[in-house]
């Protein structure tokens, strides 16, 4: 079974209040993207407005490997039509105030299925049934993960143990996962000649943030502080938010292997975290916060979460940043447990039996339907 073998093959449409006024300071657009990632379009479009990226809203983070549907609050007016490479943005009307919390109702996806085996065409309708009243973990999945180091795990691990050197080396000289054939030979090259700051200047990739970093230890080499701050506060935001969903996985693991037999793993980003064999109900409505200084974990909670801290090297309190983030993560909590609506499935095959299916449902907001396509893959196999 196959998923996602063209971004067409996954759409995700979402679902907003969007509490539309006559005129005000935030004009709303409906943008429609494919292959494109929801930070690039947001820089493109902010450049084309002559905005700051700040000015362009988006209430959630969606999937370049799709095609999307989804919501831009922009502050101050705008064109009635934005078009840029991948993506197409229509104005819809005005709103008095930014997306809040509680804007976005859930996402609804439509997913392709290609290259069934019979066994797994035969197994799917069961396995949807089964998935349809049990509901799955509502981990992050691979797509939260982009500030994964290779060979290392989350650039905000670093950042929150204070080691500015090898905050450095780990932006400079070591490849992400999202990194591009040019940045991926760049850092090759400065782990070669790490030190050698004007050499690897007159090489960097231009209209990079490499450089200015460069420029500045070209000038004050010992000064691995001042040189991390260089780093976009943006980027440092993101990598941060990362470790923290990374950290709430590895918990709800612990969790769930604890309370009872594991059914089966699921892969995240190199990990492998438990899916229970029993789901109590209870779990519905149960919510875990991510890693903050005034995050409270009441027994079982605290068990799991504190052996994932001692095993990182990092406390709660770290996760205030200490002055090394342009803002304090916010304190936020995340259900454990979700359950897909209206699921529905559609098969068929160019000849013979089914090879190809779709399948539709929908999700609350911050749930991943690459998880629930990693769950159903799992309980189609039989693990």
């Amino acid at each position: 079974m196959r998923w996602k073998a063209a971004p067409e093959d996954f759409v995700v449409e979402e679902e907003t209040d969007l509490e539309l006024v006559p005129a005000g300071p935030y004009t709303i657009y409906r943008l429609e993207k494919t292959g494109r990632d929801s930070l690039s379009v947001r820089a493109e479009i902010a450049h084309r407005l002559k905005k700051a990226q700040a000015d362009v809203i988006f209430p959630a983070l969606k999937d370049a490997f799709a095609r999307t549907v989804q919501w831009v609050w922009v502050r101050g007016g705008g064109p009635p039509r934005i078009v840029g490479r991948g993506f197409v943005a229509e104005r819809v009307g005005f709103a008095r105030r930014p997306p809040g919390p509680g804007s976005l109702r859930g996402n609804r996806f439509r997913v392709v299925l290609r290259e069934l085996s019979a066994a797994e065409a035969g197994a799917l309708p069961e396995a949807l049934r089964r998935l349809e009243i049990a509901g799955f973990p509502n981990y992050f999945d691979d797509q939260r993960f982009g500030s994964l180091v290779e060979g290392y795990g989350p650039f905000g691990r670093a950042l929150l143990r204070e080691d500015d050197e090898t905050v450095l080396k780990l932006y400079l000289a070591v490849p992400w996962v999202g990194d591009p054939p040019r940045i991926r030979a760049f850092k090759a090259e400065v782990a070669r000649s790490w030190g050698d700051w004007d050499r690897l200047f007159r090489l960097a990739p231009a209209r990079t943030n490499l450089r200015s970093i460069l420029t500045f230890l070209r000038d004050h080499p010992a000064d691995h502080r001042r040189a991390v701050r260089l780093i976009p506060g943006r980027l440092l935001m993101l990598a941060v938010d990362a470790y923290r969903s990374w950290v709430w996985n590895l918990a709800l693991s612990r969790f769930f292997e604890a309370a009872g037999p594991v059914r089966f793993w699921v892969p995240v980003v190199g990990c492998r975290l438990a899916v229970p064999a029993e789901v109590q109900e209870s779990w519905l409505s149960t919510g875990l916060p991510l890693p903050h200084p005034k995050a409270e974990y009441p027994p079982p909670w605290d068990l799991a979460v504190t052996g994932v801290l001692e095993t990182e090297g990092v406390d709660l309190g770290a996760f205030g940043a200490r002055g090394r983030l342009p803002d304090r993560p916010p304190p936020t909590r995340r259900p454990i447990w979700v359950r897909p609506d209206g699921l529905a499935l559609e098969l068929s095959g160019n000849s013979g039996p089914a090879d190809r299916a779709v399948l539709s449902f929908k999700l609350p907001p911050g749930a991943y339907g690459t998880m629930l396509l990693k769950v159903l893959a799992a309980e189609v196999a039989g693990r």
